[in-house]
């Protein structure tokens, strides 16, 4: 289970790219969360499809895709 400071990795499915999400808060069943390298905030919910525990397999899955 996810925590506040935890870290996201996603995958955006058109261009392939894997961001870097940090958990700002948890509310319910979506993570509110703050880009590491923009500073753009965002929520996901907790059974997003393009939300990977880790930077690897996002990176992996992208190369499949």
């Amino acid at each position: 289970m996810k925590q506040i400071g935890d870290y996201l990795y996603t995958i955006n499915f058109t261009s392939q790219i894997v961001s870097i999400w940090k958990i700002r808060e948890i509310s319910g069943d979506h993570y509110i969360c703050e880009n590491k390298r923009t500073d753009k905030i965002r929520e996901f919910s907790k059974d997003d499809p393009s939300i990977f525990d880790t930077e690897e397999a996002a990176e992996e899955y992208a190369d499949y895709l």
